[in-house]
């Protein structure tokens, strides 16, 4: 599919401005629907409940990663050269990028080296940029049998394995927000959005100024705004 694209995107392009590597071909081919390895995430947690409660008929979630701990995995695994102490968030972002785009090249071959590589788009597009947008790619996808799966990535680059899933500690979330030692040490937190709470969540979100509009610029997500408030109301 990447292939294709590359070879058709100028018959397409509404600008002149093309990917300078993978990384940001896959951002693009993302942007437009097609489905890729980078996962979406967001440095919002309201746009993230958002999209957690969006079209959700029970019980929804928003799931936040450690960046800090992702990349203190990929800094060990992928032996990046760098003091994590003073090097700034663009220069490990492009190091980042380097180790994503190594493992598209490498394919299978990169089945042994099992992480989650924590990424953000050197050209953020308007929809991105309005959702606050950032992606988290695996390192590896396995073989065609035996595919690695997104949990098998995040597991390896925690340094755990699936056991620790079945027994994991709870919090409320106000115990969670008052708790900075908590959010400190955390590898990976599931908060879970009941579903009698939905319908207020959403109000909330949506006096926030949080929906379709908002979140997808242009013409398709104007309409779509329309339709969510006035067929909600």
């Amino acid at each position: 599919m990447l292939r294709e694209f590359k070879s058709k995107y100028h018959l397409y392009a509404e600008s002149a401005w093309e990917p300078a590597n993978d990384f940001e071909w896959l951002t693009l081919l993302q942007h437009h629907g097609c489905p890729t390895r980078l996962l979406d995430f967001t440095f919002s947690p309201y746009v993230a409940a958002y999209f957690a409660l969006r079209g959700s008929a029970a019980d929804a979630a928003v799931w936040a990663l450690n960046q800090y701990h992702l990349r203190s995995a990929v800094r060990d695994v992928s032996a990046l050269d760098y003091d994590a102490a003073s090097t700034g968030r663009e220069e490990i972002n492009a190091l980042h990028i380097g180790v994503v785009n190594r493992c598209l090249a490498e394919g299978q071959q990169a089945s042994t080296r099992r992480l989650l590589i924590p990424l953000e788009a050197p050209h953020a597009s308007q929809r991105l940029a309005r959702q606050q947008g950032c992606f988290v790619a695996p390192s590896s996808l396995g073989k065609p049998y035996t595919p690695d799966t997104f949990v098998d990535c995040l597991l390896t680059s925690f340094k755990t394995d699936r056991t620790v899933l079945k027994d994991l500690p709870s919090a409320t979330a106000e115990e969670l927000l008052r708790s900075n030692d908590l959010l400190k040490e955390f590898s990976l937190i599931k908060l879970i959005i009941p579903q009698w709470v939905h319908s207020q969540a959403t109000k909330h979100l949506l006096q926030m100024n949080l929906n379709e509009e908002s979140l997808f610029p242009g013409l398709d997500g104007f309409v779509r705004s329309l339709a969510q408030v006035h067929i909600a109301r």
